[in-house]
């Protein structure tokens, strides 16, 4: 049974008064939506000191907390005592064939893990006796293992799942993990190893197998999302087209186009080069960009030929935004041919299917690149 929670609202009046008030979520209205009940408690003198606002926010505090007894009062008549390690095994039981085994066994690692720490430092061995201080005590201790904070919050949120699901089976009364803040991670951008056109060219000519080649050049050179590349079909090629043209946001096998990111990109004709060579030799397939003629997709493939690099198929993508704004693109333009869809403002003024504005900025950016091109002459 799920714990309510009460919370305190306050409002500051035009004579400086003070109004306290308590607020909880109970039930539903008609039409589905969450039923929020408020309940007047009492309002302080005009601008009162720090003295005496702490002495109200106490009583505050007081008449919180006798609410909250008053609704989960019956609630630990109804909690069903399970031990950590035993609430842990029955989890992973159940989510066992919901997920992928990678994940099962990542959830298995994080709550022995967290078990491990638990029972080092003596906690409550019952699932009901854990609080926010616990995951909270476990949250500082990775932080002194030397974890980075994505992989800190991983297992914050893996442990909220798993008090989700004791939620739902009557072991707790409330998500302990749900109040611990995670670990802010850096927002400072990794410098990328390849910047220049000619490092860009150094990394395509140093890949030995030319499919291989064609496939990371098409990545760099159009910008496309590893998922948009594994629906692209021969069809969605259009080299006859001047200039030669993709369209992306198809989905492969027949099914119902995405409206999401869907575009008509122009091609500039070095990747129109490599697109052509993939058409040619990918024979056995409906999929354009693919390996093994068209049997298996490039789902973990493309990240193992650019791992020697440092890059990554999110770096490509960086990388090319970079040049087309070194070459001088609008901004529009970038957009749609990264596929953004978050420019409301700029789609005000602008029409976002400016299919002109982004063939200029294609013929620049290939002008540019071409000029790192060992091979070019001017």
């Amino acid at each position: 049974m799920k714990k309510l929670t009460v919370g305190i609202v306050t409002r500051t009046g035009k004579r400086g008064n003070v109004t306290f008030g308590l607020r909880w979520l109970l039930g539903k209205t008609d039409n589905g939506a969450p039923k929020h009940h408020y309940e007047y408690l009492f309002r302080t003198e005009p601008h009162p000191n720090k003295t005496r606002m702490r002495e109200w926010e106490r009583l505050a505090y007081d008449r919180r907390m006798a609410k909250e007894e008053e609704y989960n009062g019956d609630a630990r008549q109804y909690v069903v005592y399970r031990k950590r390690r035993t609430g842990a095994r029955y989890y992973i039981e159940h989510i066992d064939g919901a997920y992928s085994p990678h994940t099962v066994e990542r959830h298995q690692a994080t709550l022995d893990r967290a078990n491990d720490y638990w029972d080092l430092k003596g906690c409550p061995d019952i699932m009901h006796n854990l609080t926010t201080y616990h995951v909270t005590q476990y949250r500082d201790y990775l932080t002194e293992c030397g974890l980075c904070a994505t992989s800190i919050n991983t297992q914050l949120t893996v442990l909220s799942a798993w008090f989700r699901w004791a939620l739902g089976e009557s072991h707790v009364t409330y998500n302990p993990a749900r109040n611990c803040n995670k670990v802010l991670t850096s927002m400072t951008r990794r410098t990328m190893p390849i910047q220049s056109a000619a490092e860009m060219w150094d990394m395509l000519t140093s890949i030995e197998d030319d499919t291989q080649r064609a496939i990371v050049g098409v990545f760099a050179l159009t910008g496309i999302r590893k998922a948009e590349a594994q629906r692209l079909t021969v069809d969605d090629w259009d080299a006859d087209s001047d200039p030669p043209t993709l369209q992306i946001g198809a989905a492969y096998y027949g099914a119902e186009r995405t409206k999401k990111h869907r575009r008509l990109l122009p091609v500039c004709p070095t990747a129109a080069t490599w697109l052509a060579h993939l058409a040619r030799t990918n024979t056995a397939g409906p999929l354009l960009i693919s390996t093994n003629k068209g049997a298996t997709t490039i789902d973990k493939h493309v990240g193992a030929w650019l791992s020697p690099f440092g890059m990554t198929c999110q770096s490509l993508r960086s990388w090319l935004r970079t040049a087309l704004e070194t070459c001088g693109a609008r901004e529009y333009a970038i957009d749609y041919l990264l596929g953004h869809v978050g420019t409301r403002v700029r789609q005000s003024y602008t029409p976002p299917e400016n299919f002109e504005a982004c063939c200029r900025a294609v013929r620049l950016f290939e002008t540019w690149f071409a000029s790192g091109d060992p091979t070019w002459d001017e």
